[in-house]
This record gives structure tokens, sequence and C-alpha cells, in this order.
């Protein structure tokens, strides 16, 4: 009886080892899936991260069942896409045009539940035909034939999508890297770009090389600690820089500033150094007067606590922008010193030397003894942050309490280090985020 048992148990890890095995270890094949004029793909490796939710399970299954108690308490449950669908290992996105994104064909169970979630999320629907397209924005969910693309910015012509007939082949060096590739999201083009994203325990990360030329090497200097810091010089004449600035609303920013924005981008050179330090708060002691009914003087004292941020902005010039603050009457001197008057609630500084000018909060300025050369600098450390501002009008990032830090590097090879640490060193980063 017990070898019985024995023989049970040996065989029921083999069958469960054996279904492991085909689920996640197992590779995806990739051909007669992308368009031979394909410039870019994206792989999301959809079986790794469900990986990552089986692992966290295993490992947590109470806190599993204590969110099925939550959501079972909720009296209207949106539609599950997932169930919609059948879930493929990996979803690509293909671009022939940098601007616009395609994803390759997912099979559908339920066409009734992913219309229903789709349009739960704010999507609009329109019938054509045998095509049932969903639009929100620059997203589009296209249904025809039991099968679901995604687009992003594509064409008005959505039949093309599901009449493609020539796709890369296993000689394609596009194919080859994605079948080689083992991380969670993956990037690649035709241009030698490739960059690699994973979720870990304790963080996320994405490094690689791609096209960053709309950024200028420049060498820059910012103060060592600080809440969190930008260093950056962008390239003008980049068609990408152009379409960025495009975006900008120029009456919200005269609003705001009291100046005219093209005015201001004539002078600047692109480069932009903040230095977000700490946040000061200000005791103030308010004494008020009031009478009683014999008309005595009363004196009354209040205590007024006012916290703000102390940071240092420079913009680069090309020509003096300060001259362009003063004549604007954006400017009061008071005891040799400028300040900035669209700020009435912040008291802003300014100073400006031949190459740059300065708007901070507090004097001495202090020393820039850190030197960076990267194209892109940016750390945040919201964790810090959090704890600075609570009970005050700056209070942010309450809704991402899980990630503690955050550092984007692009260096003059354009070589890119995103990392974004977690709270919870030991949880996976991506089951940290999404909760």
């Amino acid at each position: 009886m017990k070898k019985k048992l024995i023989y049970i148990l040996i065989g029921f890890l083999l069958i469960l080892s054996i279904a492991y095995l085909t689920r996640y270890k197992l590779g995806d094949n990739f051909e007669n899936k992308i368009p031979k004029d394909t410039t870019a793909v994206l792989k999301i490796n959809l079986r790794q991260l469900e990986h990552h939710f089986l692992i966290d399970f295993l490992s947590n299954p109470l806190s599993y069942l204590k969110t099925a108690k939550t959501k079972k308490k909720d009296t209207k449950e949106t539609p599950s896409f997932l169930k919609g669908i059948e879930v493929p290992k990996n979803i690509l996105f293909y671009s022939k045009d940098t601007n616009k994104w395609v994803s390759t064909k997912i099979k559908i169970k339920d066409a009734k539940i992913v219309g229903e979630f789709l349009i739960s999320k704010g999507f609009k629907f329109l019938q054509l035909k045998e095509v049932y397209s969903y639009s929100k924005k620059l997203i589009t969910a296209i249904i025809k034939e039991g099968y679901l693309i995604i687009t992003y910015n594509g064409n008005k012509n959505v039949n093309s999508y599901f009449n493609q007939n020539s796709f890369l082949d296993h000689t394609s060096l596009l194919l080859q890297k994605l079948t080689k590739s083992d991380c969670d999201v993956y990037y690649v083009s035709t241009m030698n770009e490739e960059l690699k994203g994973n979720f870990n325990n304790g963080n996320i990360q994405l490094n690689g090389n791609a096209n960053f030329n709309f950024l200028e090497n420049k060498t820059h200097y910012i103060s060592n600690s600080s809440i969190g810091s930008i260093v950056v010089t962008l390239n003008k004449e980049h068609n990408f820089s152009k379409k960025l600035i495009a975006t900008i609303h120029k009456q919200k920013f005269k609003n705001f500033t009291k100046l005219v924005f093209d005015s201001v981008y004539n002078k600047w050179n692109g480069s932009i150094n903040f230095n977000l330090k700490s946040f000061k708060t200000r005791i103030d002691t308010i004494k008020t007067y009031e009478y009683d009914a014999d008309f005595h003087k009363i004196e009354k004292i209040a205590i007024q606590k006012t916290t703000n941020p102390d940071f240092v902005l420079s913009i680069g010039n090309s020509s003096n922008l300060y001259y362009y603050l003063e004549n604007a009457n954006t400017l009061k001197i008071t005891a040799n010193k400028s300040i900035f008057i669209p700020l009435p609630i912040i008291t802003t500084f300014v100073k400006t030397t031949t190459n740059a000018t300065a708007f901070y909060t507090s004097e001495p300025i202090g020393k820039l003894n850190k030197e960076i050369n990267n194209k892109l600098t940016i750390n945040f450390d919201f964790d810090t942050y959090r704890k600075n501002t609570l009970n005050t009008p700056f209070y942010h990032f309450e809704t991402i309490n899980s990630i503690q830090k955050c550092t984007i590097l692009i260096s003059k090879d354009n070589e890119l280090s995103l990392k974004i640490d977690m709270k919870n060193k030991i949880k996976n980063a991506l089951i940290q985020f999404i909760k």
C-alpha cells in the first residue's frame, strides 16, 4: 500500500513537473506573426509575468485570499479582460513607423466580455460591417473573425492589419533576437536598438541602447544630497524635441509665470538643472487682538506652520534671460536680491551668470560638487518626499507608496539604465507595483 502511494505521488509530481516545464520553460514560435517590413518590435513575455504571480502566490497564499474576500464585498465588478481572450505566451507589438504600433493577433474566447471590458474603461464602440472597433484617444482595439488586434496611433484602414501575408522568417535578425531574449519586456529595432526590462525581487530594471539623439552631451554640476534632481540638455533642433515643445500649453505657461513662452524658449539653450533639496517648515507667531464686553484689549497668539520646497532650478542661456524677466516686470529688487514675483507663496530668488539663470529658494545656493556627464540624469527619492511632505499641500505619490526611489540615466553613448527600487526587497516588484 505504501509503495502504491509513493508511486502515485511520484507520478503526480512528474505530471506537475511536465506541465510546469511545458507552460513556463518552452519557447514561443514567432514565425508568421510579424510583417516583413517591420522596423521595431516590442515583446511582453506574458507567461513569465504569470510565473512571477505564481511564485508570489505560492510564497504568500494568505495575501491573495484576503484580496479575494475584499473583491467579493464590491457591489459592481469590472468585466475581466483575461476571461475573454486566450492569453498568449507573448504579446508582440510591431512598428513600421516609430509613431505607429500594432499588436499581433490575439485569439478571442468571448468577444462580448472583451467588449464590455473596453466600454467600462471608456472606449467608444464602432461597428464597420464584420469589424468591431473600440477607440480611446490614440489606442484602438479591433475585433474581427475571432481575433483581437490592438493599435497605437494606427491607420484608419483597420482591415489591413488582418490581411498580412508576408512575414519575417528565421533568417531575420529581429526574429533571432526575439527568440533568444528571456527578459520580461524586450524591445529591438533594425537601428541596433535593444532594451531589456525585468521585474525582479525588490526592483524594476530597464537597460539597453537606443536612439536618444534629441539629447545633447554636456557636463553639469549638482549638489550631492537631495530628494530629487533632473539634469538634461535638449537638442532644440531635433524633430522629436520640436514635437515635444509643441505639446506645451503656452497660455497656461503665461497664466502661471506671466511670461511669453516663445520669448523664454528663444533665450534658452536647452539645458535644465533642477535640484529639489528638501522641504523647510517655517513657524510664525501671529498676534491678534480682541475686546471683551468691557472693551478691555485681549491679546491672542496663534502659531502658523508653513512648509515650502527648497530648490534650485538653473536654466541655460543662449542669450540673457534675466533681462527679459526684468523687462517683463516679473522681478522685485529687495536688499540687493532679485525676487521672482509670479511665485508669491514661495519666495524665489533669481541670479544670472553668463551661461545660466538660476531660480532658488535659500541662500547660499550650495556647492555644486557632483559632476554629471550623462545625457540625462533623473534621481527621485519617493520615500523621503512622502515623509517630508506629510500633512502639507505638497503631499503626493500616496497611490504608489510601494516605490522607494527611482533612477534614470542615459549615457553619452546612448546607454539607458532605469531602476525603480521597491520598499519590499524580497517580494517581486511587479506584484508590489500592481497591489
